[in-house]
């Protein structure tokens, strides 16, 4: 089933990006509705965010595994490093969907950008919490003989 993969990450988006545009087009909304905006902003951040951390990341650990294997302690840190940057992405998609489903109306959604600083907040620190953890050294595992 590998050969589903390539075409499902492109299209799969793609048809997300067509089917919003021509909603917008084809409904009583505006390009300049901040909830659109957001929602364009957000897909864009998480396209570059993913093309610029998460398809080299993911690149590198095929080729960690291919060299060193799964237990090797550099394999181990970068498969931590990337889930790290999972928070950011989940971020990025929760403010979209906030976006989406409340359409807050232009600054005086104060609530709206409430909630969006604290989500985007807590992904920073859980991210940053993440990568120290991918950096600390792995702790020594016991073996208990009978």
């Amino acid at each position: 089933m590998k050969w589903i993969e390539p075409p499902a990450i492109v299209l799969g988006p793609l048809t997300l990006i067509v089917t919003g545009v021509a909603l917008v087009f084809d409904g009583p909304w505006r390009f300049g509705d901040t909830w659109v905006i957001v929602g364009l902003g957000g897909y864009v951040a998480a396209l570059v965010f993913g093309g610029v951390f998460q398809a080299p990341g993911t690149k590198r650990m095929n080729e960690l595994l291919a060299e060193q294997g799964p237990s090797h302690p550099d394999v181990i840190a970068l498969f931590r490093r990337l889930n790290a940057l999972m928070w950011p992405e989940l971020a990025i998609l929760l403010v979209v969907l906030l976006a989406m489903t409340t359409k807050p109306a232009g600054g005086g959604s104060v609530g709206f950008w409430i909630v969006v600083a604290v989500v985007l907040g807590a992904a920073a620190v859980l991210a940053a919490r993440g990568f120290r953890a991918a950096e600390a050294p792995e702790p020594a595992r016991s073996t208990v003989t009978g």
